[in-house]
Parts: C-alpha cells; structure tokens; sequence
C-alpha cells in the first residue's frame, strides 16, 4: 500500500508533512527497498548449500530384448528413487553462506543510506523552495518601489521638473525590475518542481521557520570528533568495509577448488526392476523390489586445468580493487566541508 499525502492548494506544507511523504513516495527510495528485498535472500540461498537436499525421481521404460536366435517379449519397468544428500564438508558452500550474512549487513547499510540520502534531499529541495519564495517577495516589493518612481518622474516630466530622459530611465528601471521578478517566478516554479519530483505530489508553496525559531549550536564545535566519526561510522564507509570482508570470503571460496568435499548420501529404489549400479537389470523386469544405500561420499579434486589458482588471483585482483577505493577520505572531506 503507497500511502500519497497531497497538499492543499491553499495551504503551505512543512518540512514534516513533506518528509512523511517523501518517504512514503520517493522513487529513489522506492528502488532502494526493492533491492534490500532482493539482497537479503542471499543470506538464505548460502544457507541452503548447507542443508540436507531430497530429489524424488519417477522413471517408467518400456523395454525391448533381441538375442540373436533367441525372442523375448517386450515388457515395462516402473519404479521410483529417493535421494538425499547432506554436505557434511564443504569449504565453498560455508563461505557463501557467511558472504549471505554479510550481504544482509550491507543491503541494511544501502537502505539507511538511501533513508539518510532521501531527508537530505527533502531539506536541501525544502529550503531552495523557501528561498525562491523570499525572492519572489523581494522582487515583487522591488517592482513595487521602481513603479513609484517611474510613477514619480512621469509627474515630475508632466510639471517640467524632469526630462524625458529621467522617464525613460525610470522606463528601463521598471522593465527591469517586471524581468526579475518574472524570473524569480520561474525559478520558483523550478524548486517547487524539484520538490514535487521528491514527496510525489503537488507543491504549491511551503511553511516558513515559525517565529523565534533558533537552531542549537552543533555540538560538539570543533570539527575533528565529527571527521573521526565519519571515518568509521558513516554508512558509505562501513559497506565498503563489509564489501571488502566479502570479497575475503570470495577469495577463501575460491581456494575451495583445492579442498575435498564430503557429503551423507543416501538413496531408496523401489520399482519392478533391480538397480545395479543405478541401472536397471532387464533380466528382472518382472519383479518387484526395493533396494537402499547410505554411505559417505568423499570427492578429492586432482586436477582441474588450474582453474582454482586463477580464480584466485581473480579474487585477490578484485579484494585489492576495493581497498583501492575506500571511501574513508571522501567522508571525511564531506563532514569537514559540512
């Protein structure tokens, strides 16, 4: 359900009212959320390479036997197998799952960001449009007071105290003044724009700050708490640290092309004909039965054409790739310019 808050012609919206449905509506945010929906199913997708799998398989043949000098009748086998597999060993699916988790940190820190994005938006949109506003009061009173003096030399000219000079200044002043205000509208209707584009539905003028309002002092005053902060703190910095600990984590998958893999298997057949080796037996076509195994799978990689050591320097290349661009600097230069 969207909820869609939409604001009376006649009435100015606050900077409240204007955040409530800009985080109800924004479509930034909107692709935001759609996308940490998305990231944390990763954490149960690792998981599932963890936990027991069971296949179900129903098979049904009609056979055929020739035996040179010999005849045999056509007949048909049935049956069903039961399988289950459980990973009791397996290096590269542990460290999906432990990348999953992460990712479900990292998609947390994206939407707080994005949260934290959106009321900086708000605000910044918020505060252009007052301005614009304040301008367009300017500009109008400016009109105002050039039309009293155009009004005041066109007396003057018609009294012989004024030439037609002074008119035609007065003239120029006056056109002037009607182009900036005509420009201040239009920048107006800009801002107003830009905040319609955020909150989702009309803006037709905004709430001033009440009278006596005072902002507190930013505490505490000096900068430098506030950039150690920043280093460690801000949302940007710490996806970047969990991005790098996920691409750790790849690298450590990758080596898993080198490490055995064991596994819990067990099968159940039951048909009218015996399986050996997973086959059927014609010979037995005839017959009803059921046969079962369970037992350790241990699986050694020896060679695979080095694959693995590649896909490890691809992760390595890619780990270093990250730390190249930590974002620790740049959070720090944007809190010490705020």
């Amino acid at each position: 359900m969207v909820l869609v808050c939409v604001f009376n012609a006649g009435r100015a919206a606050d900077l409240t009212s204007l955040t409530d449905s800009a985080l109800a509506n924004d479509a930034k945010l909107k692709s935001a959320e759609a996308t940490w929906h998305a990231e944390i199913e990763k954490e149960p997708q690792g998981r599932a390479g963890l936990l027991p799998r069971v296949t179900l398989q129903q098979s049904n043949y009609r056979n055929g036997v020739r035996v040179p000098g010999m005849s045999y009748p056509g007949y048909s086998t049935n049956g069903f197998t039961l399988s289950l597999t459980q990973p009791v060993f397996r290096w590269d699916a542990w460290e999906t799952y432990q990348q999953g988790k992460l990712s479900v940190i990292e998609a947390n820190l994206a939407l707080a960001q994005a949260k934290q994005d959106l009321l900086l938006r708000v605000s910044q949109a918020y505060f252009a449009a007052l301005g614009a506003q304040d301008d367009v009061e300017l500009s109008r009173k400016h009109r105002e007071a050039v039309a009293e003096q155009l009004a005041l030399a066109t007396r003057r000219f018609s009294l012989g105290d004024a030439t037609v000079v002074d008119v035609n200044e007065a003239q120029a002043g006056f056109d002037s003044a009607q182009a900036d205000e005509i420009a201040a509208h239009s920048q107006l209707d800009e801002k107003y724009a830009a905040l319609q584009k955020i909150v989702g539905s009309p803006v037709t003028r905004v709430d001033g700050m009440r009278d006596g309002f005072n902002i507190p002092p930013v505490d505490p005053p000096d900068a430098d708490p506030w950039i150690d902060a920043a280093a460690d703190a801000n949302y940007r910095v710490r996806q970047r640290q969990v991005a790098l600990e996920i691409a750790e984590r790849e690298r450590s998958k990758a080596r898993a092309g080198d490490y055995p893999s064991i596994s819990l298997v067990g099968n159940v057949n039951h048909g009218n004909a015996a399986y050996v080796n997973g086959q059927s037996n014609f010979n037995t076509g005839g017959n009803r039965g059921t046969s079962s195994a369970l037992g350790i799978q241990i699986t050694i990689p020896l060679i695979d054409g080095l694959m693995t050591r590649s896909r490890v320097r691809e992760a390595a290349a890619l780990r270093e790739k990250g730390r190249t661009r930590s974002r620790r600097c740049a959070a720090q230069r944007r809190t010490r310019s705020a």
